[in-house]
């Protein structure tokens, strides 16, 4: 929906947003479909906003068919790649020749994806309550690593390359035996070292593959690697590491964070990219880092969460100069999340 252009003044609470509001820099600070509140409405005038593209038709209820409409639609084309992508590492862990076409597919299927929506990353956050971990986190990360690729501007083959990474980053789990990859206790020396065999048993398993360039194949073997050298298999440092490799190692990184997986509960995005903003400065590429950081938060305007308080809300802003910290609406009230430590966002709804 284009919508109608309105002056800032002439609207009032309740008004959908038919376009992404930007300011002079190009920076997101409303998204599209957002209901404005009348908090919204006054930031976003002090900000300098004249004029905002509204829908003329929409309504609340509208907007939340829509809403479940697409949503439906995105669920389903993601189980869909999540079974083809099942299909193709169950093949390659007993031995068949990997099946490129249906890795193109899904790479091409993820592509179109994210020129089509800028709603997938929400999307992608709502569908990390299924099951089968394994296979999602693969699918996860090739989305936040062609999502990374498109901010920094590379080009389509590049970013479908990357994709490609993510979605066979892991492949190499397969030769790990399930005792050790579910274990819920504290693995021991020894076992901790067998996972870290699995980013060189996936570049071997694909070493010869057919369709495959070798910087995808290097991004699977370093995607555990990092800039400072700390990383497996082999402690390359950040010159000497791949492009794909280093885009990867931050999407693998936060797609975990943000899982529930058998040892360990997930956390918000926030708190995942507050952690990367502290402990991730050194060890991932500086530049693709703050890249990350700075863009994602504000693809959860308008996001319904969890508060660690049991009450749900939306997130209604977000401060340039504290992304970490929403602007929370409950009920009635506004919530600023950089007053009050003792308020988290526990997850994403």
């Amino acid at each position: 929906m284009s919508g109608r252009r309105v002056s800032i003044l002439n609207c009032k609470e309740g008004c959908i947003l038919a376009r992404d509001v930007v300011n002079d820099c190009g920076i997101k600070i409303a998204a599209k479909n957002t209901i404005l509140t009348s908090y919204m409405l006054d930031r976003l005038a002090n900000l300098g906003i004249d004029e905002i593209h509204i829908d003329e038709e929409g309504n609340n209820d509208d907007l939340l068919g829509t809403n479940d409409s697409l949503l439906d639609d995105y669920r389903k084309s993601y189980v869909k790649k999540v079974n083809t992508l099942k299909d193709i590492i169950n093949d390659l862990a007993v031995g068949k020749v990997l099946d490129i076409r249906k890795v193109n597919e899904i790479s091409e299927a993820i592509y179109r994806e994210m020129v089509e929506t800028d709603d997938i990353i929400r999307y992608l956050t709502i569908m990390k309550c299924a099951d089968e971990y394994t296979y999602r986190h693969c699918l996860n990360t090739s989305i936040y690593a062609g999502i990374i690729g498109r901010w920094l501007n590379l080009d389509t083959e590049q970013v479908k390359e990357i994709v490609k990474s993510g979605l066979l980053h892991d492949i190499g789990k397969t030769r790990i035996p399930d005792t050790i990859l579910n274990k819920r206790g504290k693995l021991s020396t020894e076992e901790f070292e067998e996972i870290k065999n699995h980013a060189a048993y996936g570049y071997l398993m694909l070493k010869e593959a057919v369709g495959i360039s070798s910087a995808v194949k290097e991004a699977i073997l370093n995607h555990h690697e990092r800039v400072d050298g700390s990383g497996y298999p082999n402690g390359q440092k950040g010159y000497a590491l791949h492009l794909y490799a280093k885009i990867l190692a931050i999407a693998d990184v936060f797609d975990a964070m943000t899982s529930d997986r058998v040892y360990k509960s997930k956390v918000s995005p926030f708190e995942a990219l507050e952690m990367f903003k502290t402990i991730g400065i050194g060890i991932f590429d500086i530049d693709i880092l703050n890249i990350f950081i700075n863009k994602l938060p504000k693809y959860y305007l308008g996001a319904d969460v969890m508060l660690s308080t049991g009450e749900i809300g939306q997130i209604i802003y977000i401060p340039p100069h504290n992304i970490f910290k929403p602007i929370v609406k409950v009920s009635d009230k506004l919530l600023d999340l950089s007053e009050d430590d003792q308020i988290e966002i526990q997850y994403m709804i």
